[in-house]
C-alpha cells in the first residue's frame, strides 16, 4: 500500500474518532492485575470496551472485534509505540495483516491512475520501439513466428494513447468492474497482456480496513485515559469522565 495513502488512512480515522469518542465516560468494569474490562462510551452509538488477560488483548465496540497476542501485559506491549502503529499491531492478530485489510477501489485507481501518467511520459519512446519492432516482425519468416516456435518473435503491440487508457479506467469505474477485487485483477490482467503494466500478481490492491485502524486509536487512547486515572491522587476507578 502506497505509504502516503497509509498517512491518510491514519489521519482521517483519527479525526473521525476524535469527534466520536469526545465526552465519553470511563467505566471500569474489572480491574485485577493482568485482567481488565475498561468499557468507554461516547455520544449516539459509539462505544468500546478494552478487556485484557494474560497474553492478550481485545478491543470490541461499534467498530467491531479485535484481537492481539504479544506480551504477556498487553497494556504494557501497546505503551511502547509512539502512538498507533497500525502496520505493527495487525501483525499480533491471529491472522495476521491480510486479515484486516479490505480491497479498496480507490487505491486501486489511484495506481491506475499513476500508470497512465508515467504511461504519457514514455509513449513516444514506445512508439519509437513499436515500429522498429514491427519491422522486424514484418521480415520474420512465419515459422520463426512466436506462438508457432517457443521463443519466436511476437507481434508488437501498439502502445496505447494515455487517452485511450483513461477512457478504460473511467469504464471500468463505471461498469463496477473496479468495485471489487476479482474484477480489478482482471481489468489489471488485461493491461498486462498488452504491456502496460508488468508483475500484477504482486500488486497489493487492499488497505486496512477503516475500522480495524478507528480500533487501534481506540486502544491508544483508552489506555492513556486508564493511566491517567490510575496515576490521579485521588484515584476512584468505578467511574471517569475521560478527557
Amino acid at each position: 500500500m502506497n505509504y502516503d495513502r497509509y498517512k491518510a488512512i491514519l489521519r482521517d480515522a483519527n479525526t473521525i474518532f476524535t469527534s466520536d469518542i469526545a465526552g465519553a465516560e470511563m467505566t471500569v468494569l474489572h480491574d485485577d492485575g493482568l485482567y481488565r474490562h475498561i468499557r468507554f462510551k461516547g455520544s449516539g452509538f459509539t462505544w468500546f470496551d478494552l478487556v485484557t488477560w494474560p497474553g492478550n488483548l481485545t478491543v470490541k465496540g461499534s467498530h467491531g472485534t479485535y484481537t492481539f497476542s504479544r506480551e504477556t501485559d498487553m497494556f504494557g506491549f501497546f505503551r511502547q509505540s509512539n502512538g498507533v502503529n497500525v502496520d505493527y499491531w495487525a501483525e499480533k492478530t491471529p491472522d495476521g495483516r491480510q486479515s484486516v485489510k479490505v480491497y479498496s477501489e480507490e487505491a486501486t485507481t489511484k495506481r491506475l491512475v499513476e500508470v497512465y501518467t508515467e504511461h504519457g511520459r514514455q509513449v513516444d519512446e514506445l512508439q519509437a520501439r513499436y515500429e522498429v519492432d514491427l519491422s522486424t516482425w514484418k521480415v520474420t519468416p512465419p515459422d520463426q513466428r512466436y506462438p508457432r516456435a517457443w521463443q519466436g518473435v511476437r507481434e508488437p503491440v501498439k502502445p496505447k494513447t494515455v487517452a485511450e487508457l483513461r477512457r478504460e479506467v473511467a469504464e471500468a469505474r463505471r461498469d463496477g468492474e473496479l468495485s471489487y477485487e476479482d474484477g480489478a485483477r482482471r481489468f489489471l490482467a488485461d493491461w498486462e497482456s498488452v504491456d502496460i503494466v508488468s508483475g500484477v500478481y504482486e500488486w497489493d490492491l487492499r488497505e486496512y480496513d477503516f475500522h480495524f485502524v478507528w480500533s487501534c486509536h481506540a486502544i491508544a487512547w483508552g489506555i492513556r485515559q486508564y493511566d491517567a486515572v490510575k496515576a490521579a491522587p485521588v484515584g476512584e476507578l468505578v467511574e471517569a469522565v475521560a478527557r
